[in-house]
């Protein structure tokens, strides 16, 4: 099966591999690292096809413009999600609905980029967890945890 038009065919790849894993009951490790695989994909992909979007525009209508643009391009749920909560939150904000949440202001594919680069260090400290590497040396979900020793290791450093 090809990959819908404009989504890059590694992108589709390590989608249908991570199927592929999930279906075969895969380790968190294995599909944490599938995770980054395609943040990291995501990432060199917008980085290499920059979009702009007028400036003239509302900010509503600006962020629409970018849904539309990586649901063609990217077409990854997480960020559409996200994509859409910028949106709502826009158009709250031009018709005087004062949102909790700080915003920041600038062109909105260096804010998307932001967004997927912290996605993809999340996917990174995720992978790194579950193979229990790291610094600090973190316990895994491959790891044997004796409770015991970890209180002691807790009192001496309090």
């Amino acid at each position: 099966m090809s990959p819908p038009r404009g989504v890059p065919v590694e992108l589709a790849d390590i989608r249908a591999e991570a199927l592929a894993l999930a279906a075969a009951g895969a380790d968190d490790g294995d599909l944490s690292e599938i995770e980054l695989r395609k943040w990291r994909i995501i990432h060199r992909h917008l980085r290499r096809n920059p979009f702009h979007v007028p400036e003239s525009l509302p900010r509503s209508e600006q962020w629409r413009k970018v849904v539309n643009h990586l649901r063609q391009t990217v077409d990854e749920p997480d960020l559409t999600d996200w994509l859409r909560v910028q949106v709502d939150v826009a158009a709250n904000l031009a018709a005087g609905i004062r949102d909790m949440r700080p915003r920041k202001n600038g062109p909105c594919y260096d804010l998307v980029m932001e967004w997927v680069r912290d996605r993809k260090r999340k996917a990174l400290a995720v992978l790194q967890w579950t193979r229990g590497i790291g610094t600090p040396k973190r316990p895994s979900f491959t790891d044997k945890i004796d409770i015991s020793q970890l209180m002691i290791e807790k009192r001496q450093i309090l």
